[in-house]
């Protein structure tokens, strides 16, 4: 049997000219549609692509506006529980996606404010207000920052530009007067206070500022009968049933005034403030025994309270434990080398 022959392949011009005996057309029109087949082909990839790439870039938008909210949804809740070291990195994540958001910023700011960091809480404002200089939030807060930098004036002439914002902002007409009762001017707090109060009767902060404002002009009643407004709206606000206790306190009612330092610390148990004043109740009361144990729970909660270490050397020197009283004074003097107050009682004693 012989080998199969085996067929030689033709040149393109030769398999050409076989196709055109079947498809009679030229060589120059061949060349003319396989141009325009490649200009489609090409074309329609572009498309392909250029479409593939935008639905990549809108899911890539789309999932970036779900992690920034997600983000700073975390980080309001780190807040909302005082957890405001954690809240504040959850706030980078996000500005660090998208740094123009002003609401978190304003957050990053409030979170380094409940920290005491008052000048860089500033900064963050100031930042929000870059983007946006009528963020009400903003200007309120940075007033806010500066009134606990005890610069009153400065403040209230932030509080003053939300009011031309919004002249109805309850939150800054009260803030004013809490300015103006640090200044010393309380009758004039108390005209801001009521001017909040006429956009929001139940607004409990203006109320129980305002029962401040009248304790320390010492019309104490009226005081009580302010805080007592403010605890019909909300029984358990805790600045009025710790302001009530401190007025019931000025006019002589102490074992009353501890009724409602106890109500204030059934809510925030390491509410520092009430804890102190407890303890100087049972001063009064000659229980000095039981105030030392609430001066220490005090201690606790702020080991560098020069005046609760000076108030726990007294009553220990009532209980007859005058060596425990110098340490008391001893650990004053560590905190606050020149304070007057222990270098006088430890004089005294050790004399």
């Amino acid at each position: 049997m012989g080998h199969p022959k085996i067929q030689q392949l033709g040149t393109l011009k030769d398999i050409f000219q076989t196709n055109s005996k079947i498809f009679p057309f030229s060589m120059d029109t061949f060349v003319f549609y396989s141009i325009i087949v490649t200009m489609l082909l090409t074309a329609i990839l572009v498309v392909s692509v250029s479409g593939i790439y935008h639905i990549e870039s809108a899911e890539a938008q789309l999932t970036n506006s779900s992690s920034v909210s997600e983000l700073i949804e975390k980080g309001n809740s780190l807040f909302d529980l005082g957890n405001h070291e954690e809240a504040i990195t959850w706030y980078d994540k996000a500005l660090k996606i998208n740094p123009q958001n002003v609401s978190t910023l304003l957050n990053k700011g409030k979170s380094l404010l409940a920290l005491g960091r008052y000048e860089e809480a500033i900064g963050w404002f100031d930042k929000a207000l870059e983007i946006d200089p009528r963020f009400v939030k903003a200007l309120g807060n940075r007033g806010v920052a500066l009134d606990y930098l005890g610069k009153y004036e400065e403040a209230i002439s932030w509080y003053d530009k939300v009011l031309e914002i919004d002249s109805k902002n309850g939150k800054a007409l009260s803030n004013i007067g809490v300015a103006l009762s640090k200044l010393g001017r309380k009758e004039e707090a108390i005209s801001w206070y009521d001017k909040a109060l006429e956009i929001d009767s139940k607004d409990v902060y203006s109320l129980t500022h305002k029962g401040s404002a009248l304790s320390n002009l010492s019309k104490v009643g009226e005081a009580i009968t302010w805080y007592d407004k403010a605890l019909e709206v909300d029984p358990r606000f805790i600045g009025a049933l710790y302001n009530k206790g401190l007025a019931l306190d000025k006019i002589g009612k102490h074992d009353e005034a501890i009724i409602w330092y106890d109500k204030a610390l059934e809510i925030d148990p390491k509410f520092v403030s009430a804890l102190y004043a407890k303890a100087l109740s049972l001063v009064k009361l000659g229980k000095y025994e039981e105030s030392i144990k609430w001066l220490d729970k005090s201690l606790e909660v702020d080991p560098n309270d020069v005046d609760a270490w000076v108030a726990k050397g007294l009553s220990l020197v009532h209980v007859g434990k005058v060596l425990g009283a110098l340490e008391s004074w001893d650990k004053v003097l560590t905190i606050d080398p020149s304070n007057k107050r222990a270098l006088e009682l430890k004089s005294s004693f050790q004399n």
